[in-house]
């Protein structure tokens, strides 16, 4: 397991550790999902990070490709349910005005679906033949997405509106796997957007 570990000015210690099945190839590059979030509450402080694995009798110095830090936030919450591929983990990029957003999901045979709400709830639908599965979020809006290397994505350019800072809407991805269960569907966990540049 791959441990990361970071501690902001005045802050204590905060962990997020990586089992196996959330190390992804992507494109030829390792990657982690879930995405890491924290906010800077004050000014000027300084961010140290400690990254290893935890696996190997906790070797560290591995070396971070890419760190980009940026206003506003992706934050996942929930639990992903099983594809035939494995756990479908929801991914998305930190929102920005005048930018596009993307949502991905990996372990995805086929075609995604990506539900935008702006409500949380917590329904069960084991009941209706997706067993371990949960739905969320309200359904406001959808999208799809044709999968490319078990990756499904969906891509909007969020208008360059400034009356939109702190907006926050909520993204789940179901995905269609016929060799799942008996409704062929499975849902990812949740994510939770907001616009704070």
């Amino acid at each position: 397991m791959l441990q990361f570990v970071w501690r902001t000015t005045g802050g204590g210690f905060q962990t997020t550790t990586w089992t196996k099945d959330q190390q992804k190839k992507i494109a030829g590059k390792w990657g982690l999902t879930p995405n890491i979030s924290f906010k800077i509450t004050k000014k000027d402080s300084r961010i140290r990070f400690r990254f290893g694995n935890t696996a190997a009798g906790g070797k560290y110095g591995y070396k971070i490709d890419a760190f980009l830090l940026r206003k506003g936030a992706f934050d996942i919450s929930g639990t992903a349910c099983s594809s035939s591929l494995g756990k479908v983990s929801l991914m998305g990029t930190v929102p920005q005005l005048g930018e596009p957003f993307t949502v991905s999901v990996d372990n995805t045979p086929n075609i995604a679906f990506f539900l935008l709400g702006a409500t949380k709830q917590s329904v069960n639908l084991s009941p209706v033949g997706m067993p371990g599965c949960t739905l969320y979020t309200d359904i406001l809006q959808t999208s799809s997405g044709v999968a490319k290397n078990n990756v499904a994505s969906s891509t909007f350019t969020i208008p360059a509106v400034p009356s939109l800072i702190g907006m926050s809407w909520l993204q789940q991805a179901v995905v269609l796997d016929l060799k799942a269960n008996k409704l062929g569907l499975v849902t990812s966990n949740l994510g939770q957007a907001l616009i704070q540049n």
